[in-house]
């Protein structure tokens, strides 16, 4: 007679979120210590997933509209994956995004840290040295369905680079999307009940 159980079993919805990107050369994401791809054989860590925040960004309204404010969403450095989080209320929601973001705001220090290990004294696009990175929402022209989308701003000493996401290896760094002399650049700060939140 065979077994049933596996037919009969549910597995749990925590195995189903992916979130799973091979290790990247640049900078270290991830845990070195632990291999993402292997699967989670034991069976106490069926009900487990461990997500890194480091270089994750932490937005609400932009992946999903939340009419009810409830919802907040951690993106994958690759720009590749979400995790949509649910919470009971408007400010459970909030608490839990300005919790999420703080860890990760914490990591942004050690990231530049390795990105410059990792650069050397070639540094970034010509050379020049990172002051600061992070994630900002531009806006989508002509796109109704979704007008915002992250990307990651890395300032330098004398520009403002834009990358659709964290480059994984070393060449990327040299080719951001879009460069910007400091010396040419207007910055404008404003503010909306339409907002997007991203940090």
């Amino acid at each position: 007679m065979r077994e049933a159980t596996p037919y009969v079993k549910k597995g749990s919805p925590i195995s189903e979120i992916g979130w799973e990107t091979p290790p990247p050369e640049s900078p270290r994401l991830g845990n070195p210590t632990i291999d993402p791809l292997l699967p989670l054989s034991l069976n106490i860590h069926r009900d487990k997933k461990t997500i890194p925040l480091k270089m994750c960004y932490v937005t609400r309204n932009m992946a999903m509209l939340d009419p009810e404010n409830r919802l907040v969403e951690v993106h994958s450095p690759d720009a590749k994956h979400t995790l949509v989080l649910r919470s009971k209320d408007a400010s459970s929601a909030q608490s839990w995004f300005y919790a999420i973001h703080s860890c990760i705001s914490e990591l942004i220090p050690k990231v530049i840290s390795e990105v410059k290990d990792q650069l050397g004294k070639a540094g970034i696009a010509g050379g020049r040295e990172i002051r600061h990175l992070g994630w900002l929402a531009e806006k989508v022209l002509g796109q109704n369905e979704k007008p915002w989308k992250a990307v990651l701003v890395v300032l330098t000493e004398k520009d403002l680079l834009i990358f659709e996401s964290m480059p994984r290896i070393k060449e990327a760094w040299s080719t951001p999307l879009h460069s910007y002399p400091l010396l040419a650049t207007r910055y404008l700060l404003f503010f909306s009940p339409e907002s997007v939140y991203i940090f």
